[in-house]
């Protein structure tokens, strides 16, 4: 709702009803004047963003059942941040890498503490 534009990238439907529901989904930013750039200055802008987020998520939240750097699969409390490239999970396109955020979340964290800093994350990039 805070972003409508942002695409968030999980697993289809069909899996979730069959039960595979993982923790880890993608968040593609979206650019402001995209039509009017570049792919390259498209892509550019999407690092920026994207590194400003998981920035922000890490230093607002720092610890247990905060928010960490990189992506893990079965962590027991928090949320990790990274972006493709510097994951090895080689589950991402080529031409994704560096330009979505991957998020892993664990069952312990503070939904609300992380709902206001990614409110005020929107409030100053956009």
């Amino acid at each position: 709702k805070v972003l409508p534009k942002a695409k968030v990238n999980f697993v289809s439907e069909a899996l979730s009803a069959q039960g595979f529901t993982p923790s880890v989904f993608s968040l593609d930013l979206p650019v402001e004047g995209a039509d009017a750039l570049s792919p390259a200055e498209v892509q550019t802008k999407k690092q920026v963003l994207n590194h400003k987020l998981i920035k922000m998520m890490i230093t607002s939240m720092p610890g247990v059942g905060g928010s960490k750097h990189c992506v893990s699969y079965g962590q027991l409390s928090g949320v990790y941040w990274t972006v493709p490239a510097t994951s090895t999970q080689g589950t991402t396109r080529e031409e994704d890498k560096d330009y979505i955020v991957r998020v892993s979340m664990s069952a312990d964290f503070d939904l609300a503490q992380h709902k206001a800093v990614f409110d005020q994350f929107v409030k100053e990039a956009y």
